[in-house]
């Protein structure tokens, strides 16, 4: 017999449902506006995953209707990467890795701001400006910490203006809200 398992989740909090409904609200109305909106939007995240296979219940949180009992051995220490990805309905950008070159080969490396910010403007703003397509694409990332230091903020108002969704921009990504986005309907991190 299974025991249960606790799983770990964002709390939500009463105020949290009324930021929901306002961006919501706001945004149904932008769409109602601009026909094209949802074409525009590069929905971007990060992600982990297992070179072994394994799932990680904190990136991936499987449904199912019944519990099927099984136990799941894993590694202690799995080798991982991290990947950034962003997608619109009409292309990807990406897939991107967070490593660096080290004597014995490349080595996944954490997200910080700094590498934040040189993915943005060595490889995404870039592929953005070759599709031309950076004028009219509205950049959309959620709130980690990462996403919104001081340089990251500046480089995204210098290419994107005012067509940005996330924590401490114009139109704010509601905190704790990754079931909004495209990129966490499936098995997405942050």
């Amino acid at each position: 017999h299974a025991l249960p398992r606790i799983h770990r989740g964002a709390l939500l909090v009463p105020a949290d449902v009324d930021r929901r409904h306002v961006f919501a609200v706001e945004f149904l109305s932008r769409v109602k506006v601009d026909d094209q909106l949802l074409h525009r939007i590069l929905w971007t995240d990060e992600a982990h995953f297992t070179l072994h296979g394994t799932v990680n219940s904190k990136n991936c949180v499987i449904w199912a209707e019944a519990n099927p009992h099984a136990l799941s051995q894993q590694f202690l220490h799995d080798q991982k990467v991290t990947v950034w990805c962003g997608f619109t309905s009409c292309f990807i950008v990406g897939p991107f890795f967070f490593e660096e070159l080290t004597a014995k080969g490349l080595r996944t490396v954490t997200v910080t701001g700094e590498r934040y910010r040189r993915l943005l403007e060595d490889l995404v703003i870039p592929e953005l400006q070759q599709r031309q397509v950076l004028q009219t694409t509205i950049f959309m990332q959620d709130g980690a910490p990462p996403h919104i230091t001081t340089s990251v903020k500046t480089l995204l108002r210098n290419h994107f203006q005012d067509r940005i969704i996330s924590r401490q921009f114009q139109h704010v990504w509601p905190s704790r809200s990754p079931d909004l986005s495209p990129a966490d309907s499936g098995c997405g991190d942050t």
